[in-house]
């Protein structure tokens, strides 16, 4: 996966970053894990993949992304549970996961995992579920001085 356009991905991930700054009290962070271009780059081919494209047909690739996300947030300790749903008598999930910090109130940060037609997707928007997941990574070493509990909501069928 090659990037046309770092422009998009640096503004996804300013996007999700932010997150850490309504999410965490930035007086009791001495300092914040940067975010990892490395990483981005390694989700993002992950989430493109070379099975095909994620669009609403192909319910195989749909699976295989949501069954990654699920796991890559398990490596960071962040659990996850499937929604599972069908629309037409087909089955599609998205993928909640919570960060919990010990408080009743949550943020919500999410982003879609399937496209539109036969693309690819980096724009729209895999770029924006790597955000997602890099700024999971770094505000699960954050947890201890979380503020809210954070969701992560993957989510398909958007397109």
């Amino acid at each position: 996966m090659r990037f046309k356009n770092n422009r998009n991905l640096g503004l996804w991930l300013s996007t999700f970053l932010g997150t850490l700054f309504l999410t965490t009290s930035t007086w009791a962070l001495p300092s914040i894990t940067p975010a990892s271009t490395d990483n981005l780059k390694v989700y993002l081919e992950q989430i493109i993949g070379e099975q095909g494209h994620r669009h609403y047909k192909n319910t195989a690739e749909l699976q295989r992304v949501s069954a990654w996300i699920k796991e890559q947030m398990r490596l960071f300790g962040v659990p996850c549970q499937y929604q599972n749903y069908s629309v037409n008598g087909l089955g599609y999930r998205n993928v909640v996961c919570t960060l919990t910090a010990g408080h009743a109130d949550k943020v919500i940060v999410g982003a879609h995992y399937d496209v539109f037609g036969e693309t690819q997707g980096a724009d729209d928007n895999a770029s924006g579920v790597a955000g997602v997941i890099e700024t999971a990574r770094i505000l699960a070493q954050q947890k201890s001085q979380l503020v809210n509990n954070v969701e992560f909501v993957f989510y398909t069928l958007q397109e």
